[in-house]
């Protein structure tokens, strides 16, 4: 009979390849700008303009884990939920940040004039498995009613406002 330590690892294993085929399925290609164009002082840039709002942002892991934060401190690395637990509470706090980074100082005139609405965001973990986004694609699904188990009603709208504008911005 295995020990309960490793049912709870099976158990996260399971659910870790489960999140990651969900995000494939779900977030798949996104054919956008490929991160090698954008100069090393934009992605520096771009990464502290998010960390300014995810400072101080964590969500467990998993239910009673350790806490994880939403920090982007490797371009390659950009905090996508689904590496974050993959949690309801997870997808909440990110779209929150999305919201806030939208918000804060210059950042959505930033993204609009370095064209970085439709640049590819790679999550690549350890072991080489990673997810591709753009901010366009993980706004537009989050503010979708599809999300509605992960995301607040009040937060999908607010993120809707956002496509509206990416879309005249483009």
């Amino acid at each position: 009979m295995p020990s309960v330590r490793s049912r709870i690892i099976g158990n996260l294993a399971i659910r870790y390849l489960f999140i990651v085929f969900v995000a494939f399925v779900v977030l798949g290609g996104c054919g956008g700008r490929d991160s090698q164009t954008v100069s090393v002082e934009t992605q520096q840039s771009l990464m502290s303009r998010w960390n300014r709002v995810a400072t101080g942002v964590t969500v467990p892991l998993f239910p009673g884990g350790p806490p994880v934060d939403f920090l982007w401190n490797a371009f390659d690395k950009f905090p996508h939920p689904t590496f974050r637990g993959g949690s309801a509470t997870a997808y909440e706090a990110f779209a929150n940040i999305l919201i806030a980074f939208y918000e804060n100082g210059d950042n959505f005139a930033f993204l609009s004039e370095s064209r970085l609405f439709r640049i590819t965001l790679s999550s690549t973990l350890h072991d080489g498995m990673s997810v591709d986004t753009t901010f366009e694609q993980i706004t537009s699904q989050l503010s979708s009613d599809a999300w509605a188990p992960l995301v607040s009603a009040g937060v999908r709208q607010q993120l809707s406002t956002f496509i509206a504008k990416i879309s005249a911005s483009s």
